[in-house]
């Protein structure tokens, strides 16, 4: 099966989730959606024809259907069968494209041990049966949270496989190390908008600046400064749309320090100025 792409320079929309939990002999119908899909497979195995082709999903896999994708049971399930879906969508995104401006993961692959995604699946489960309309925005957030973490997720595996092959390298696959990085990704997520820097997150971590900035690198396939603008950009994002807030605050509310350097770092990733992207998107994303 081909990649999955999803632009990162619009924001995700989530629309429905669930947990589906069937007795043997489960088969689903065939159906077209104007709608991402996204299945994590819990337990059992699921059989399912995409655009033709017959795939298996195990426990411990997922498929993500782009909208359009027809898709169908083609065997029933033996035995108990358990998986996560959530449905979203994005918008077109005007400007300039940049490669950078995308989530890019295999639309059939399998979960590292870690778990993560299956914990933030069940985070947005749970805030979905507490959901108030003023709650939205959260939900959004906890969706695009999922697919960024995904694809970390598959980042991490397609390079761990590289950086085994080099014996000064194998320390990456320590359990310790892998947390760590699980620590950054979560301290700088959550930090994003206090003054922060890569030798604050490595010391926070109690790492070598230099060292643990290496590590990073080699498991993300990006380096802490650019993780941290991404993240930033991200919260910018929200405030601009669902927030109504003006460039300058935007700014210094995710985390800038400066205002020209937050515009100038804002068009690399997103192929517009923050103006143009908040006059592109917020009417259409309040209406959606």
């Amino acid at each position: 099966m081909n990649d999955f792409e999803i632009r990162t320079n619009q924001p995700i929309k989530y629309q429905i989730c669930g947990n589906l939990r069937a007795s043997d002999g489960f088969l689903h119908h065939k159906r077209s959606m104007e709608l991402h899909v996204l299945i994590v497979v819990l337990k059992g195995t699921m059989y399912l024809r995409v655009s033709g082709e017959n795939v298996i999903v195990q426990s411990g896999q997922y498929i993500l259907l782009p909208a359009g994708e027809e898709h169908e049971g083609w065997k029933p399930s033996e035995g108990e069968l358990s998986y996560f879906w959530v449905h979203f969508s994005e918008q077109a995104a005007k400007g300039v494209e940049n490669p950078e401006n995308y989530y890019h993961f295999p639309m059939l692959g399998t979960l590292p041990a870690t778990q993560r995604v299956t914990t933030l699946f069940r985070q947005l489960l749970d805030l979905s049966r507490t959901w108030q309309e003023e709650q939205g925005q959260m939900l959004d957030y906890c969706c695009s949270t999922l697919l960024m973490e995904l694809t970390l997720e598959m980042n991490r595996e397609s390079h761990k496989g590289e950086a085994l092959e080099g014996g000064e390298e194998m320390e990456q696959a320590k359990p310790q190390v892998q947390q760590a990085i699980r620590e950054a990704v979560d301290y700088i997520t959550m930090n994003c908008h206090k003054q922060m820097d890569p030798a604050m997150v490595a010391q926070h971590l109690h790492y070598n600046p230099d060292y643990f900035a290496s590590l990073f690198r080699k498991q993300t396939g990006m380096t802490i400064t650019q993780y941290l603008n991404k993240m930033r950009i991200e919260l910018a994002k929200r405030l601009l749309v669902n927030e109504n807030v003006s460039i300058k605050e935007a700014a210094y509310s995710s985390g800038f320090q400066d205002e020209k350097y937050f515009m100038r770092i804002f068009k690399r990733h997103e192929g517009m100025t923050p103006l143009a992207y908040k006059t592109a998107f917020q009417k259409s994303f309040i209406n959606h």
